[in-house]
Order: C-alpha cells, then sequence, then structure tokens
C-alpha cells in the first residue's frame, strides 16, 4: 500500500539555517515539486508523496524539536490535517475541501460519551480535535513575523 497521496507541508516562522535543514528532508521524502516562501515567516512544500513518506517526514521534523509545522494530506477520499507545536505536540484533524475543520460522526459520539454530558469539558474536547489550541499558537507567530516584517520596512 505505497499509494501518493497530495502532500502540502508548511512550516512557521524559521531562520534560513533551519529552514534548509527542513526543505533538506522535505525534499528527502519527496516534497520538492514546489517551494513558496511567504513575507509572513511561512514556508510550504507541494508533492505527491507516499503515507508512508508522510509519516517519516512528520517524525524526522518532530525530531527537530522547536519548530512549528503542519502537514496536510489530500487521497481523494479526505483531506487530513496534522499540525505540530512543540508546547501542544502533534494534533490532526479531519478537514473539507475549504479547510475547516470538522468532527466525524463516530468521534463526536466519543466525545459527548466522555464528556459524561458535562457541557465544559465537551467544549474544551472539540476545541482540541479542532485544533483550535494549536491554530491560536501558529497565528501568534504569524503576528509575530507579521510584526517584525512590518518593522524591518
Amino acid at each position: 500500500m505505497n499509494e501518493k497521496t497530495s502532500a502540502e507541508l508548511i512550516v512557521y516562522g524559521l531562520d534560513q539555517a533551519r529552514l534548509g535543514l527542513v526543505g533538506a528532508l522535505a525534499k528527502a521524502r519527496g516534497l520538492s515539486a514546489i517551494h513558496r516562501a511567504s513575507e509572513y515567516g511561512m514556508s510550504s512544500w507541494n508533492a505527491e508523496v507516499s503515507h508512508v513518506e508522510i509519516n517519516e517526514l512528520i517524525n524526522s521534523i518532530i525530531k527537530l524539536r522547536n519548530v512549528c509545522f503542519e502537514v496536510i494530506t489530500a487521497d481523494g477520499l479526505e483531506s487530513v490535517r496534522h499540525v505540530y507545536t512543540p508546547s501542544l505536540g502533534l494534533g490532526s484533524t479531519t478537514i473539507d475541501a475549504l479547510g475547516n475543520a470538522y468532527i466525524q460522526e463516530h468521534r463526536l459520539r466519543e466525545l459527548v460519551k466522555d464528556s459524561n454530558m458535562n457541557m465544559l469539558k465537551l467544549q474544551r474536547q472539540i476545541a482540541r480535535e479542532l485544533l483550535e489550541p494549536w491554530n491560536a499558537e501558529i497565528e501568534g507567530l504569524l503576528e509575530s513575523s507579521l510584526s517584525e516584517a512590518r518593522a524591518s520596512a
């Protein structure tokens, strides 16, 4: 089962040296098709790769420590967003064609059951399933990068 899937790696807020290291890891795993960098401290790579290569890439970047990144995969049936920050670790969620996170029915039933009808606990669990803590941390990085870019302009 070595089918190829569309993958995008997005890395946030790295200096050029560490960005080069992540780029080499991405290239070694087959993500060398397109590389884009933005003024907001984001860089991304796109390619068609296997699930094995995606998992190897995620594990390799996590080992670098202090790298915030996400990998979005789409195999035609479902898209998955994996997000890593050093403080939160790795989180994953299913996303629709527009990038909106959603919770699959079986998982939502598990969350409701696990919450034991405690609405505050259920809200926290749903927020975590939708990667809200990861999004907040990445947004903070992007805001810092934008502020630095504006200050140096």
